[in-house]
């Protein structure tokens, strides 16, 4: 995965890519532009019959505030979120 590391940066870790839907509608929602969206996953599941795990580094036009950090996290399958 390559990821810019400067900037107004938003690292993220979910159960599966296919959630990654739920932070374009947030981050749209409360007007925080997405500048650049990388993305990398396991390749296997860490144990058997779980589901796969993704990595997202976002780099956004402005900081993301800990309200929409708290409307990411809303979502069961965001793990982890911070700025």
């Amino acid at each position: 995965m390559r990821a810019p590391l400067a900037g107004n940066l938003l690292f993220m870790k979910t159960r599966t890519c296919r959630r990654h839907r739920h932070v374009g509608t947030v981050l749209g929602k409360n007007g925080v532009n997405i500048a650049n969206f990388s993305l990398g996953r396991r390749d296997l599941p860490l144990k058997e019959g779980e589901p796969l795990e993704a990595l997202a580094v976002v780099e956004t036009d402005g900081a993301v505030s800990d309200s929409v950090i708290a409307q990411l996290k809303g979502n069961p399958a965001v793990k982890v979120a911070a700025p």
